[in-house]
């Protein structure tokens, strides 16, 4: 079973840092006689996305705690909504740092992480 971003954690990613990068459908090669040949890869649409929160203290740790045990690491997929459809998409964590802390404020923190969303 896919795990859920936790309640307690804000429930919609910033939207200033927002990027979506759609991934590749096709493959090609290049034969040794001949033109490139190409074909689909797949028929799901992914796109990396970079998801944003701004967390208290308590709230980052939260996340911490479920990237680590819930994730495994962050290994497994979970879903989350989408920072610009509004959807509930699955989401894999993509970067070999699964995400980044950063201060905003006393007692706020700015979370980041890549993601692969799948739909």
């Amino acid at each position: 079973m896919t795990a859920a971003w936790p309640a307690s954690l804000p429930q919609r990613a910033d939207r200033h840092p927002y990027q979506e990068t759609p991934q590749p459908a096709v493959t090609m090669f290049k034969p040794e006689v001949g033109s490139p040949i190409s074909r689909r890869r797949s028929t799901v649409h992914l796109s990396a996305v970079t998801f944003a929160f701004v967390m208290t203290t308590t709230q980052a740790a939260t996340f911490e705690t479920f990237v680590r045990s819930t994730l495994a690491g962050g290994v497994l997929p979970f879903t989350i909504r989408h920072p610009r459809t509004d959807a509930v998409v699955t989401v894999t964590l993509i970067d070999e740092t699964p995400y980044g802390i950063a201060y905003f404020a006393p007692e706020a923190w700015t979370v980041t992480f890549r993601a692969l969303v799948r739909g």
